[in-house]
């Protein structure tokens, strides 16, 4: 059996901490990370509860005093950490102006759809034809 590359999984993880880095924010970043160590502390705390927490060092005999970590958060905290992520999020997308926008371009969009629904079959027809042509030739490959 060929071992366990160790060095594999480390690449692994800094990968993914990276990518993480890319594509979340600070706070979701840290919602992320807390839930997760929060699902690895309650499976090994169910599967093995007589086991000393990971941080105990090699050697130290049962029962001895150790200072512990704080506790990871709660399920309640994570989801209203996540929730005020959210919201924050959410907030900096709906401004005024930007949901004016929105919703002339939905206006102009209904008002097309409702101009081409009024044209006769024949020029419908032609016009997808026009509009198909003009899109086979603006790709690079057509």
């Amino acid at each position: 059996m060929a071992p366990l590359n160790t060095s594999g999984t480390a690449t692994m993880a800094k990968l993914g901490k990276t990518l993480m880095s890319l594509f979340l924010d600070k706070k979701a970043r840290a919602a992320l990370e807390a839930k997760a160590a929060l699902r690895q502390h309650s499976q090994s705390s169910r599967h093995f509860p007589d086991l000393p927490p990971a941080s105990t060092p090699p050697g130290t005999p049962p029962g001895a005093q150790i200072a512990r970590q704080p506790a990871p958060p709660t399920r309640d905290e994570i989801n209203a950490r996540l929730l005020e992520a959210e919201q924050a999020v959410s907030g900096r997308m709906k401004t005024p102006d930007r949901q004016n926008l929105i919703d002339q371009a939905l206006k102009v969009r209904a008002n097309k759809a409702k101009m081409l629904e009024e044209l006769p079959e024949e020029q419908r027809r032609r016009l997808q034809a026009l509009a198909m042509m003009s899109f086979m030739k603006s790709r690079p490959d057509g």
